[in-house]
């Protein structure tokens, strides 16, 4: 039965190995910084088109004042579009 001290130490020599061999990698290392800012473009292109789809450009309201009263005349008067 292995220590729970050891399993730490073995995942950061693994992790510090993993960083130094991409490190040496420049394509790598490029690639890293390249395909977040494509994935954030077609990502911006997606999301605007799925809104734009389903936003429509002009709606009509209507109000219903059933209030006789002062503040029901008031306030719809108050309404500003």
């Amino acid at each position: 039965m292995q220590s729970k001290k050891s399993k730490p130490r073995k995942d950061t020599f693994l992790i510090k190995k993993e960083l130094k061999s991409l490190m040496r990698s420049r394509w790598l290392i490029l690639g890293f910084i390249i395909s977040p800012m494509f994935a954030w473009l077609f990502q911006g292109a997606f999301l605007s088109f799925i809104v734009g789809e389903t936003v429509q450009l002009k709606s009509k309201i209507y109000f219903t004042l059933e209030d006789d009263g002062e503040i029901g005349a008031s306030l719809f008067k108050n309404i500003t579009i």
